[in-house]
């Protein structure tokens, strides 16, 4: 008995190791049905959480509603394409350039790549 006994603290600690593990990516699917609007839906995300930066003074590109999606297309995102827009890859949670202390949300994220995605219209 005494030589099981390292063979199962052994194993009692992987398993208990492996029982805390979780996947961090969270995968949220906009239903492909569901149009999503630059102006209602991508726009007001700018708004309420870059243009304090964003102004159209202080950094690229201008995020403020009539300027940003002229500053984003096509310089920063690629139609149908989310993968490949830097416009993802540097919003706030994902490797903003700069350590804002906030991060958005993951479903302000999924939109923001649906929106892309669906082709990146001005609607």
């Amino acid at each position: 008995m005494k030589k099981l006994a390292p063979f199962v603290l052994a194993f009692s600690i992987i398993g208990f190791c492996y029982s805390c593990y979780y996947d961090t990516f969270l995968e949220l699917d906009i239903p492909i049905d569901e149009i999503v609007s630059y102006s209602n839906d991508i726009q007001p995300i700018f708004t309420a959480s870059c243009i304090s930066c964003h102004d159209g003074m202080t950094a690229d590109p201008d995020l403020r509603e009539g300027s940003s999606y002229n500053m984003l297309v096509p310089q920063y995102v690629t139609a149908f394409e989310s993968e490949n827009s830097s416009l993802i890859d540097n919003l706030p949670g994902n490797n903003h350039p700069v350590d804002i202390g906030f991060s958005l949300s993951d479903e302000d994220i999924a939109l923001i790549e649906a929106w892309i995605d669906q082709g990146a219209e001005d609607n």
